[in-house]
């Protein structure tokens, strides 16, 4: 913090005064000439000096107020805040060289003959500038931190319901295992172990597909404890090879999602495609006739917050569609 606050204050010293200079002598460089080469005027050279300083002074001392935590979470809710600072940086500046100027007349201290009040406000309003562009750079600084720790947050709470939401799910179906195939309830536990112990590790935003694949594998595998070889997966080469990502946990939201709603038995197998197409991954199944309602209706809060998720990585959402005889889930894949 320190560091930073000082680079604050030399860059408005140093900028305040080659700005001043540039003006200077764009605008009379017969003077300016005069002041630099010929009659250099020690004096005016040094307030010049001290006032750089005293502008970069207040130019940091807002931007520490403005860094403060406290600070921080009332620039979030109004943001005006940025305008508010600019006018009383304004205020400040232009209170603390007209109380200078003052002085000096009062000290009756003569820096040189003409008007030096309007070169004094001059030499403000060029530092006044130079500060309002830095503070302004700060301000939306902070903003952007801000909303990337939004969304960071926000991210982390999603991956936070994902959690308890497959836990949840499995515990059901243990349970029922439990009472109806007491001897599949302790291979069920142990591949739940297994399967959980990845989702407990991978604390990553994307996961390649590759990955995911392979997870869908175990997950099947768990599932296929409770309904024994009702569930066929295919998943096509084209997917394997694919070297694009996916967020976590999304591929097996996805197939979750068919096995919640169609509940296959050994009459009727469900069958769950996995291909490419294009920039996406299509994750379809086929519709049970105990479990065909439509599926669009009745989405959980897993495909609810993958589509939230997706918006904050990569702006796309996934597309969910239905036919008589199939569900479909497309993932956009993100390069």
């Amino acid at each position: 913090m320190l560091k930073h606050l000082l680079l604050t204050w030399f860059i408005c010293v140093v900028s305040t005064f080659i700005l001043y200079d540039v003006a200077w002598l764009l605008i009379d460089y017969v003077e300016f000439g005069l002041y630099f080469f010929h009659q250099l005027n020690w004096s005016l050279l040094l307030i010049d000096g001290f006032l750089c300083c005293l502008f970069g002074f207040v130019c940091t001392s807002i931007d520490y107020f403005i860094s403060r935590t406290d600070c921080k979470q009332h620039f979030q809710s109004n943001h005006l805040f940025m305008a508010k600072v600019c006018v009383f940086t304004i205020l400040i500046n232009f209170a603390i060289v007209t109380i200078f100027g003052y002085a000096l007349l009062l000290l009756k201290i003569t820096i040189y003959e003409g008007n030096f009040f309007k070169d004094l406000y001059y030499f403000t309003l060029v530092a006044t500038s130079v500060s309002m562009v830095l503070l302004v750079i700060r301000c939306n600084h902070i903003i952007v931190n801000i909303m990337e720790e939004k969304v960071r947050l926000r991210k982390q709470l999603l991956n936070m319901q994902f959690d308890p939401h497959f836990l949840f799910n499995s515990l059901s179906i243990l349970s029922e295992l439990i009472v109806t195939k007491p001897a599949q309830a302790e291979t069920f536990t142990l591949r739940l172990a297994k399967v959980y112990r990845y989702i407990l590790h991978n604390k990553k935003d994307v996961t390649s597909v590759c990955e995911s694949v392979n997870f869908i594998y175990d997950y099947v595998e768990l599932i296929k404890c409770r309904f024994s070889n009702s569930i066929y997966l295919m998943v096509s080469d084209e997917v394997k090879e694919c070297r694009g990502y996916l967020p976590s946990m999304s591929l097996q939201i996805a197939v979750e999602n068919a096995i919640k709603h169609n509940m296959p038995q050994k009459k009727e197998c469900l069958n769950i495609y996995i291909t490419k197409s294009k920039n996406n991954i299509l994750v379809q199944n086929s519709l049970c006739i105990n479990g065909g309602r439509n599926l669009i209706e009745s989405m959980g809060i897993g495909l609810s917050n993958l589509k939230e998720i997706y918006l904050l990585l990569c702006k796309f959402s996934p597309e969910i569609s239905q036919t008589d005889e199939l569900f479909e889930i497309k993932l956009p894949i993100i390069k």
